[in-house]
């Protein structure tokens, strides 16, 4: 789940972990419904419920809280530098 890593025609397609994670923790987060486009289901909706249902129990997590906050505080984006 973490890592993943697709190979075809001898072209190899990684995704790193901390890509992974940073997605994760949109997904976790107020993050949807505060740019709901960024974060829409453009063919992959069941690895945005696979990660709902895997790790729902990290819903309140810190990380999650400390995400939240960038997102009020800052109005944080991935499409633009932190205010």
């Amino acid at each position: 789940m973490i890592e993943f890593s697709f190979c075809k025609n001898n072209v190899k397609i990684t995704v790193d972990k901390r890509t992974t994670i940073l997605s994760i923790i949109e997904i976790l987060s107020e993050y949807k419904k505060r740019y709901p486009r960024l974060l829409s289901t453009y063919g992959n909706k069941n690895y945005i419920e696979e990660v709902q249902r895997e790790f729902k129990n990290y819903q309140d997590s810190p990380i999650i809280q400390k995400f939240n906050t960038l997102l009020q505080q800052y109005d944080f984006s991935f499409s633009r530098p932190i205010r």
